[in-house]
């Protein structure tokens, strides 16, 4: 049985479950990482975050690559992921694309823009869950000298 990144944190704080979307990577700090994890029907990078030996945090990596309008273009395919999934987005420094394709055009343009300046953009459903907090990231990383670029939705456990 393969659960979704939703499913994965509603039963990972109770710890169950997690072995089934392995096989799993782990980081030197405790941390896991998986590729087999699933999210919105596809298998997607999901790493689990710990602090004091309890999940702290899930991020769900829909986009790691070198190219930024590849990963600007998957930053408009969550936006509609997350308004399917938890209704109005919050885009800071942004305007909500319609389905108009100039919109779309813009929603990129500027995601680009504001990542490229400040290193990211975020957004984030206005409605949040009670237990968590819902979250994405388009940012850049500089690894190695070589510019990559990220699309995480996140989830974060309130304590």
């Amino acid at each position: 049985m393969r659960l979704t990144a939703l499913e994965i944190w509603h039963v990972a704080g109770r710890g169950h479950r997690l072995a089934e979307c392995g096989p799993y990577k782990a980081f030197s700090n405790g941390d896991l990482e998986t590729y087999s994890g699933v999210f919105d029907g596809k298998k997607e990078n999901v790493q689990f975050f710990f602090q004091d030996g309890k999940l702290r945090r899930i991020g769900i990596y829909l986009h790691e690559s070198q190219n930024p309008e590849a990963g600007a273009k998957d930053w408009l395919v969550l936006y509609r992921t997350m308004s399917r999934l938890f209704g109005e987005i919050e885009t800071p420094n942004n305007v909500a694309p319609s389905l108009d394709p100039g919109q779309e055009r813009d929603f990129i343009s500027k995601a680009l823009q504001t990542m490229q300046g400040t290193g990211k953009t975020q957004m984030a459903p206005i409605a949040q869950p009670k237990d968590a907090s819902v979250f994405s990231s388009f940012m850049r990383n500089q690894v190695d000298g070589e510019m990559h670029y990220n699309v995480v939705l996140y989830f974060d456990r309130r304590l």
